[in-house]
């Protein structure tokens, strides 16, 4: 009986953010057909933020791989502005190890997620812990964020991200590597320790964004 309703919940707990994701979806329709019938010019602006721009590129993911390889690496000491970040990683870690993480604030973190992102390495978009977000997962994350704190613990996999390379512009050419822009996704665990007064660092520049 137990192992039944186990593995009911587990089926329910499967359907039930794609459920959710799809009437997102369906409400994100609703609204343009709104938009259609009233403001052509909100129509189209909608529609065009939503519209991804295709690359067309004849180079292979090696070659990126190679050059990503040959500048991302650092056997010198730190610069001042190195340092600079270093040290203020240390400090906001500092102030935190002792603390522990309450489901509370994991939720409050789930909920200021941005959705239409793109997801991490693990496959899992924000839609799934909008929609999923349960009493009992995050209950399981603030354990998890609070051991990785307090004994200064990270998992292998945080150490791995995936890394998607954007075109600076499109009018650059899409077979030259150094025309590209990394980006590595990362949300929940970074939104959780961001400092309350978000001083950014004096090399941040351009937008932060979670």
């Amino acid at each position: 009986m137990v192992y039944t309703c186990y593995k009911n919940v587990k089926r329910l707990f499967r359907k039930l953010p794609k459920s959710c994701a799809q009437s997102s979806q369906n409400e994100l329709y609703h609204s343009l057909g709104n938009l259609l019938h009233r403001v052509m010019k909100s129509f189209w602006k909608r529609i065009k933020r939503r519209r991804k721009s295709h690359i067309h590129s004849s180079m292979y993911c090696s070659k990126l791989a190679d050059y990503y390889a040959s500048i991302m690496h650092d056997n010198s000491s730190l610069t001042y502005q190195q340092q600079h970040i270093s040290d203020q990683v240390k400090t906001q870690y500092t102030a935190m190890k002792n603390d522990i993480t309450l489901p509370r604030d994991v939720d409050a973190c789930i909920q200021k997620l941005k959705r239409n992102c793109s997801p991490g390495i693990g496959g899992i978009t924000t839609e799934y812990l909008i929609h999923g977000r349960l009493t009992i997962l995050c209950e399981h994350l603030s354990v998890l964020y609070s051991v990785m704190l307090t004994h200064n613990n990270v998992p292998s996999i945080f150490a791995t991200g995936l890394m998607v390379p954007v075109l600076k512009k499109p009018t650059l050419d899409s077979d030259n590597p150094l025309n590209y822009r990394p980006i590595t996704l990362a949300k929940l665990f970074e939104l959780l320790i961001l400092p309350t007064d978000v001083l950014l660092c004096f090399n941040q520049f351009g937008f932060h964004n979670f």
